[in-house]
Order: structure tokens, then sequence, then C-alpha cells
């Protein structure tokens, strides 16, 4: 395959493009630069559900007790049928800054501390997929379906830390892909911080550590050179692991994670570890209109498997490896369709590229959109979504049935 071949400007390389070998410096293309505005609608978009989450006073009240008495819980004070159990709590630091935006800044805070998440997890998005040298428009129309699709997943809950996290790992691990520069030295204070937060973190590791053994295979010098790097990665996903243990329960926060993922009764009672399909089927019967974002997500998902299959020489292996892990996990879990979602982006837009060929102009750095017409767009999606309200709609009657039995049974 001649240099550069079926690709987008700025991807050509001096030797042949062979299957698994990163471009070298591939033209970067920043969505935010392309268009601030665009970004700001993305991330609006993204944040558009402002809805509380059954789980959402539980958090806080957790984090306030641990404000309030300057430690962490050992024992479950709070469970009705387990009351003094040993409790770890994997998400500790995450209701202590719940509790903190809460109690200072009430609704609003909590609505702005989401914002924040959210347009993390854009960023590190769009950052990503500025380092796969993909044409801004196609960048664009692809964050787009994504936040449509993230819309209803990004909730008042820990797991928002883990989404903002997980895209910044990948941006990481995306510019040490195609430009072998990175500071892969931030996942270990990365990892510690995210062991804090939520459960999560036990995606990152495995990440890492999914991303250190396709580098070994997919190196174009060889086995041997692919040996090498892949070692150093081995060790940084060593220290990064050891950096989880710096938690107020130590390896107990892996045991905590462990068992609630090992625990068959997860699966059956908690909605978010049902299987896709069977989800999408009972949200269709619902309401067919809020299927959409799981159509939006799931055609991502697709998008990104049929691309890789007409372009799979595109230099992304152990990106590509990471995307179809998390694709299906989030068709045995739904709670994992997003993570699916942030992991496809960046293939999906670098193959995408590919599909589309070399073209003769290169990629506006600058959309044409008008900027006026964008601006209010975003201003008026803000004001109905109810971002700046200090109200908050319940998501539905929780927990009035539990709340009534305990009554009639006490």
């Amino acid at each position: 395959m001649s240099s550069g071949q079926g690709l987008a400007p700025g991807w050509e390389t001096n030797a042949s493009f062979m299957p698994d070998e990163p471009a070298a410096g591939p033209g970067r293309y920043s969505l935010f630069r392309y268009s601030p505005l665009l970004f700001l609608a993305l991330i609006i978009i993204a944040d558009a559900a402002q809805r509380s989450d059954p789980d959402l006073w539980g958090h806080l009240r957790f984090g306030q007790a641990i404000l309030a008495s300057g430690h962490f819980p050992a024992t479950d004070i709070y469970s009705y049928t387990a009351a003094g159990a040993r409790w770890t709590d994997h998400e500790w630091l995450c209701e202590v800054i719940m509790a903190f935006v809460y109690n200072h800044f009430g609704i609003i805070g909590l609505k702005l501390w989401k914002l924040l998440c959210v347009g993390a997890a854009i960023a590190f998005m769009a950052a990503g997929m500025a380092e796969t040298g993909a044409p801004p428009s196609v960048q664009f129309n692809i964050m787009t379906i994504a936040a449509v699709a993230l819309m209803p997943q990004m909730q008042f809950r820990p797991q928002i830390f883990t989404f903002a996290l997980f895209a910044a790992l990948l941006a990481l691990l995306a510019r040490d892909l195609y430009r072998r520069r990175a500071p892969l030295w931030l996942v270990i204070p990365m990892m510690a911080l995210w062991a804090n937060l939520h459960g999560g973190f036990i995606i990152g590791a495995a990440t890492l550590a999914a991303y250190a053994g396709m580098t070994v295979i997919s190196d174009p010098r060889g086995i041997a050179a692919g040996l090498v790097r892949g070692l150093r990665l081995g060790g940084l996903t060593l220290a990064a692991l050891a950096a989880t243990l710096v938690n107020p329960y130590g390896v107990g926060m892996w045991r905590a994670v462990i068992h609630a993922l090992r625990n068959p009764m997860t699966r059956i009672a908690v909605n978010d570890w049902h299987p896709l399909g069977y989800v999408v089927i009972r949200q269709w019967r619902e309401s067919h209109a809020s299927t959409i974002f799981f159509l939006c997500g799931i055609g991502l998902i697709a998008a990104t498997a049929i691309v890789f299959v007409l372009t799979p020489r595109a230099g992304d292996l152990p990106l590509a490896a990471i995307a179809a892990t998390m694709c299906v996990a989030a068709i045995m879990a739904v709670r994992n369709l997003p993570l699916a979602i942030i992991a496809c982006v960046a293939p999906l837009a670098r193959h995408a590229a590919a599909l589309g060929g070399k073209r003769d102009v290169a990629p506006l750095a600058r959309s044409e959109a008008n900027p006026w017409i964008i601006g209010a767009l975003a201003l008026l999606t803000v004001l109905l979504t109810g971002v700046l309200s200090d109200r908050i709609q319940a998501d539905a009657a929780y927990p009035a049935g539990a709340v009534r039995f305990m009554r009639q049974n006490s």
C-alpha cells in the first residue's frame, strides 16, 4: 500500500503504512479550535438530562456523614435488612465532593458540578479524537451522536467521574499511540484518584493492561521491539495498580468491587446490570421516543465495527481492541454503554476518515457555521434544560414503595 493511500490529509508517512503501524505525525485537528461554540453545544447536549437519580440523596447523606464525623464508614448504619454489616464505601470521595457542593451551593451547585464533569468527559473525548488526524467535520458528526447517546447516562452519580477519567485515559493512550510522546506517568496519580472516586477504576486498570498487551503484538518494528515497549507499559500498569491501593480501605477496595461484579444478584436486582437488548426492548415498550438515546449508542458501536472491517489498516489496533472489549461489556450490561461510546469515538473517527479517502483540499480549520446562531441555540438549550434552575426533577417516586413497606412492617 502506498504512503497515505486512502487516508485523510496529514496522515502521509515516509514509509509504507503497514497494518497496525502508527502514522508519523498525523494532522491534528482540534474540535475546540474548529468551533468553540459548537464544542460548548456538545457539552450542553450531553448534560441536558437534569433528573435526580434514585441514589442521589443517599450519596449526599453518606458524604455529609463523613464530613460531619471526620472518618470513613466501616459498618452499615443505613440498611434496613443488613444494619451493622461491614461496609466498604468505594465512592467515598465522590460523596464528600457532592455533599460539600450541595451543603454550600445547593441544587445549582450540584448541577454545575455535573456540568463540569460532563464537560471534562467531552473535552477528553475530543482530545483523543484530535490525535487521530480525522477532519473536524468527521469528529463533530461523531461527537454529536455521542453527546445525544450519553445524555441520559450523565446522571448525578459517582460514575460520572469514571466517564471523565476513562475518557482522559484514552486521550493519553491515543496520544501515545499516534505520537509516542504522551506523559503516561499521569496514569499513576489518575488511578489513585479514580480508586477513591468510584469503583470503575477497575476499568482503567483493565484498559492499561489491554493496551500494553496489544502494543506488544501490533508493534510494526517486530515482536522484539514490541516486547521492549510492552515491558515499559507493563511496568507502568503495575505502578498504576499499586496506586489504587492508596485509599482508606487498601486492598479491601478491590475486594468490594470484585464482590459486586461477581455477585449474581447484582445482575438480577439492579437495572443497570441488565443486558442492553433487554433494556432497549423494555424502554421501547415504555416510551418509543426515549429509545433514540440507546439507538444512537448502538449506532456508534455498529458503525465502529463496520468501518474497522472496511479499513483494518489504520494503525490503531490497541485502541480498537479496547473499544471492542467495551462494546461486548455494553451488550452484557447496559451500565457499560457510556464506556463503549467513549471508547469508540476515536477509532470510529480514524477509520471513517480513512474510509473517506484522501482529499485534495485540506479540512477547514474553522467552522463556517454562524457563531451567533450556535450561541443562541446553546443558550436556549441551557434555559430549556434548567441547568441554572434551583430545582431538580425527580426521576421516579423512589423509594416510596420501600418506605411504605417498612412503615407497614415496623
